[in-house]
């Protein structure tokens, strides 16, 4: 035993007990203790007696306390005790149990935890979200006011249990949403992480992106609580959506019309090139072959320059990027494409990227050429009717005087064959061939 004055010595017993102990009179004098109270209040090895901040407070309001008082008590050292004092009647008056222990400790880990709970609250009130804790083995569930507000709940009158939840996560989430919950419980998954719809009250879906991980355990280490945050993520659903809508878009019209888009940044000198434009060059989206490599093999060195002259001079704003020139696909077919690009600038006025298109006009420009085909055929038969016409023409100017000529030429044999040899006859006749004859050398010669 240890006295703190002569005669004064801790109690054995009382030093089994891990909180401070004293028995003391009415004025706090003290009749036993324990080692634990002379580590609290070292100055009592130097004085018999409780220190009167102690003692004031209590046992000037009563003599005897029918029951036990309890308070905390700051004390000069700085020191926070929760004192807790009962009456103990006897023959020779009134005696006093006081137990006494040290909760600064605990007391400072309480604001440090406030101090984090508030700086959470407002980190979790600035980020939008939402947070939950999960009593594994009763199935409640404390949602604080954010998540409600999120949902249209009322913080007040919603239910703290699963089957909130439960109700109102869309019917084909919920399963997966299961499934990844018992994963991490299992130990499966580092965290618990699920996107899934919940109904708002207003009877729309919210998108919810929900993170947790288990945050207690009992003794044999079985998971008892489960805690998470969940975020509303509508918005950034809903503008997925509409991106990959205008994704699937825009594939729809590069295949049905041919066409390829492609991006050059002038910055990092990159080209890029959407899957459609490998189509058109005939590879597959997920090739490897190097971008420089299609275009090399496909486009002959001739060709190329003509479009990187084209190119450059679309670059330097000088005249719009616009060129049509042939191509080969692997496979030894001959295509025709025409490229057309638009220079976009910063804020500036300074050139940051060309977008451009290539279409596949092959089939336009053989349609073009049979056009044409037909054109020439169409206007080589007209030039021939038209030849056909006029050769008629000429044909019946030239036959006409010839019917003449012939007839007076029949004449003539027949009147001589009968041994008539009237001059003035013959020659009327003669001068009748001679002048169809005229008439006929001027019909040819126009």
């Amino acid at each position: 035993m240890q006295s703190i004055l002569p005669g004064l010595v801790a109690d054995p017993l009382l030093n089994l007990l891990d909180e401070a102990f004293a028995e003391t009179t009415e004025t706090g004098v003290l009749l036993r203790f324990n080692q634990r109270l002379l580590e609290l209040l070292p100055a009592l090895g130097d004085s018999p007696i409780l220190p009167s901040e102690l003692t004031s407070s209590i046992l000037q309001k009563t003599s005897a306390l029918t029951e036990p008082s309890t308070m905390e008590m700051a004390m000069p050292s700085g020191l926070l005790l929760h004192v807790s004092v009962t009456s103990i009647p006897g023959p020779n008056g009134a005696r006093f149990g006081w137990i006494m222990r040290d909760i600064s400790a605990a007391r400072r880990q309480e604001a440090d935890l406030l101090r984090q709970v508030e700086k959470l609250s407002f980190v979790l009130e600035g980020a939008g979200l939402g947070s939950w804790d999960w009593n594994l083995e009763t199935n409640e569930v404390a949602f604080d006011s954010r998540w409600c507000r999120m949902l249209g709940l009322d913080p007040v009158t919603t239910p703290m249990k699963l089957d909130t939840w439960d109700s109102l996560v869309h019917p084909e989430d919920r399963a997966r949403a299961y499934q990844d919950v018992t994963a991490h419980i299992e130990g499966r998954t580092r965290q618990y992480e699920n996107i899934h719809r919940i109904r708002h009250a207003d009877g729309s879906w919210v998108w919810i992106l929900d993170k947790g991980k288990i945050t207690e355990r009992d003794s044999s280490g079985k998971p008892i609580r489960f805690s998470g945050i969940h975020l509303d993520i509508t918005a950034q659903k809903l503008a997925e959506q509409e991106l990959q809508d205008s994704r699937d878009l825009l594939d729809i019209v590069t295949k049905a019309f041919q066409v390829g888009i492609w991006e050059f940044r002038i910055e990092s000198q990159q080209l890029r090139w959407h899957p459609s434009m490998y189509a058109l060059f005939g590879y597959p989206e997920t090739t490897t072959t190097p971008l420089q490599e299609i275009y090399e093999k496909a486009v002959s060195s001739e060709t190329a320059q003509v479009i990187a002259q084209k190119f450059n001079e679309g670059l330097s704003g000088g005249a719009p990027f616009e060129v049509e020139y042939p191509m080969v696909r692997p496979s030894g077919e001959q295509r025709i494409l025409l490229a057309k690009g638009v220079l976009q600038r910063d804020s500036a006025g300074n050139p940051v990227r060309m977008i451009g298109l290539n279409w596949d006009v092959t089939e336009d420009r053989l349609r073009q050429q049979e056009l044409e085909h037909e054109r020439m055929l169409n206007l080589h038969a007209s030039r021939m009717a038209t030849i056909g016409e006029m050769a008629g023409g000429i044909a019946h100017e030239i036959n006409s005087p010839l019917s003449v000529i012939t007839m007076r030429a029949a004449q003539l044999r027949d009147y001589l064959a009968r041994g008539h040899s009237d001059p003035s006859v013959v020659k009327l006749l003669t001068e009748t061939l001679e002048g169809t004859a005229l008439e006929s050398r001027k019909s040819c010669s126009r």
